[in-house]
């Protein structure tokens, strides 16, 4: 198989890891997992209609930040 980004042919180990990741990711969710999805799906419709989404990017934007400048101490 080739790649479109250079003209080296993938090893047969990538072949393998490209079948084993399209396999994971066809894998329907654990019981659990869907459990869990539809636990947290009225507590997003509120947090999605109540705060506005410029703040939670501010938010994030802040985290990151913060996280970023902690690392170098």
């Amino acid at each position: 198989m080739e790649t479109p980004f250079n003209e080296n042919p993938i090893s047969i180990y990538e072949e393998a890891q490209i079948e084993l990741i399209k396999k994971w990711k066809n894998e329907e969710p654990s019981v659990i997992n869907q459990a869990f999805g539809n636990a947290i799906k009225p507590i997003a419709w509120v947090v999605e209609k109540v705060i506005p989404e410029k703040s939670i990017q501010g938010l994030l934007a802040g985290a990151n930040e913060v996280g970023r400048l902690s690392r170098f101490k």
